[in-house]
């Protein structure tokens, strides 16, 4: 009889923790799913930041090729990424093409995608941008970036472009942005000739942003003393680096005689160029130059 009460006892308890078990599983679920997920949004981001980490390392060499190569690498499935590291790895691929092209396309696009982020991701992004900041001098402009446009925190925009500029020697992206700062006076007291000097930086390593920069300076007496020739001789180093205002520039330079000669045909070549670009405002002087063209062209057949 004492054996059969112990059984009911234990079959009871037996039933009840079932029971139990199975009202509390759609609280105890979520729970485990969340783990999960979590955990494996932390193996994926692992395996995302070392491939980034490898990136901005080998673009700190300027081995662009192996970078690119590094940042499209087919272990980079984008389907099997969490939201937040898509985000980063967008972000930094953008930062690299801004690198690889030298354009202000690609510096804007870089813009747009860093402050696509919300709050959210904004919060989540941030120690893993500051994690890939560590060894690389890359690093450092991309974490300088993330503050100059997503935090909007320009001091510490500032401390990391100085940083990577000292980490490591040609960090254009940096030294651009170090010479927008001193011109604004953003985070900095304004000097434009110490701008100009970081312009300077940039644009001997190739940089478009800061080449037309330069020659914007020139043209209107920034920091310098106006010279409409050294203005239109920086603007075409940044035009044939393919940013848009400076082919804009140029072809104005050719309409107007600034720097250059008169030339309609150089203008037109260098205007159609920048509304390939995208440049709107060239649409307006493209047409001028043709209709200027038109009337010459029949005012010498008249006569």
């Amino acid at each position: 009889s004492g054996h059969i009460h112990v059984w009911l006892w234990l079959s009871s308890l037996v039933i009840i923790f079932g029971v139990a078990l199975i009202a509390l599983q759609p609280y105890i679920s979520p729970f485990a799913s969340h783990n999960s997920v979590v955990e494996m949004e932390e193996s994926r981001n692992v395996g995302l930041e070392d491939h980034l980490q490898k990136a901005m390392m080998l673009m700190d060499e300027k081995k662009w090729s192996e970078a690119k190569h590094t940042l499209t690498h087919r272990a980079l499935v984008l389907n099997s990424l969490s939201p937040s590291s898509l985000l980063l790895l967008r972000y930094v691929r953008q930062a690299a093409a801004s690198l690889f092209n030298k354009d202000d396309m690609s510096l804007e696009d870089l813009r747009r995608v860093a402050v696509a982020a919300s709050p959210v991701q904004q919060k989540l992004e941030w120690p893993m941008v500051e994690r890939l900041t560590s060894s690389s001098a890359t690093g450092h402009f991309l974490a300088g970036c993330w503050h100059f446009f997503v935090t909007g925190n320009k001091h510490e925009a500032l401390k990391w472009f100085q940083s990577a500029v000292e980490k490591g020697k040609g960090v254009m992206g940096a030294e651009h942005f170090l010479g927008v700062m001193f011109f604004t006076g953003d985070a900095v007291t304004q000097d434009k000739p110490q701008a100009i000097r970081w312009w300077e930086m940039a644009a001997e390593q190739g940089f478009g942003p800061s080449q037309a920069n330069i020659g914007n300076c020139y043209s209107n007496g920034d920091g310098v003393n106006r010279n409409n020739l050294l203005a239109v001789t920086w603007w075409k180093k940044a035009a044939e680096q393919g940013v848009a205002e400076a082919q804009y520039n140029v072809g104005n330079s050719y309409i107007d005689g600034d720097g250059v000669p008169v030339d309609g045909f150089e203008a037109e070549k260098w205007l159609r160029l920048a509304i390939d670009n995208g440049f709107q405002p060239a649409v307006q002087r493209l047409n001028d130059v043709l209709e200027y063209r038109r009337s010459s062209s029949s005012t010498q057949s008249t006569n």
